[in-house]
């Protein structure tokens, strides 16, 4: 479809703004059904709720070009596990001393219903050798996307508000 058939459709919708404000303008001008994007059915009410938000704020923040090639394919709620130990080199060099590196990383989608499920899990084969001697977690909503030919995905967060 041509950025101008995508700009037609918006303002037959009223918006001639160019900006979405609610889930049915992202249906009818972009035919994407926020609730049926894959894991969207394993969010607590809650981060139902942050999702819809953020969805709408994030094709707002893109201009029509990006909009047209962004395909949403999956919103879960993930807990990341980062397994730590000390830089190798920390013992003979003080510079180090501080260091810490990542062995392996876990990131775990926390279902609803309080399952879990292992979405990926990241070594470092470089410190493959290495004990963990801490591990950090923290918990967000991973959100993946098609844009363009490129898998991309990103943590939201602050209510949906923001998202690196």
């Amino acid at each position: 479809m041509k950025r101008s058939e995508v700009e037609k459709i918006y303002q037959d919708n009223g918006l001639n703004d160019y900006k979405l404000t609610c889930l049915e303008d992202l249906k009818n001008c972009h035919g994407i059904d926020a609730e049926q994007i894959n894991g969207f059915e394993n969010l607590t009410d809650g981060n139902k709720v942050i999702f819809k938000r953020f969805i709408i704020n994030f094709f707002n923040s893109m201009g029509m070009d990006r909009k047209m090639i962004t395909v949403p394919k999956a919103i879960n709620y993930v807990q990341e596990i980062d397994y730590v130990a000390p830089h190798p080199d920390a013992e003979v060099d003080e510079d180090y001393k501080d260091c810490y590196v990542s062995i392996d990383t876990k990131i775990i989608v926390l279902k609803a219903d309080g399952s879990k499920k292992q979405l990926h899990k990241y070594s470092d084969s470089e410190y493959k050798n290495l004990k963990p001697t801490e591990q950090y977690r923290k918990e967000y909503l991973r959100f993946a996307f098609l844009e363009g030919k490129s898998k991309v995905w990103l943590h939201v967060t602050h209510e949906g508000k923001q998202w690196y």
